[in-house]
């Protein structure tokens, strides 16, 4: 599953994404936000892959590869953003906490 590099769309369709969140963070915990943003992800992936097969039997012979293919974005996605909040943290947070 490889995919083009992100372009300004994916940027304003992530920013939307992450808006909202901050929005719902006003109502309910940062905690089950994040949790449902995970399982959102997890649910339109699972749907990606199944409508992108051609039949079940690809989508269960490719369960594996999409499974990693999308677990090793993840954790790409979750280092470079951690490292930038690291890099960030008085600008993005403010001073630090005791």
């Amino acid at each position: 599953m490889n995919r083009p590099a992100p372009d300004q769309e994916f940027w304003n369709v992530a920013d939307g994404f992450i808006a909202l969140a901050n929005q719902r963070c006003d109502t309910v915990g940062s905690g089950k936000v994040s949790a449902a943003m995970l399982y959102s992800a997890a649910r339109f992936n699972a749907f990606v892959a199944a409508s992108g097969a051609k039949s079940k039997e690809q989508y269960i012979a490719e369960r594996e590869n999409t499974v990693a293919y999308f677990a090793a974005q993840f954790d790409k996605m979750l280092r470079e953003n951690l490292s930038d909040y690291e890099a960030n943290y008085e600008k993005y947070i403010g001073e630090t906490r005791a």
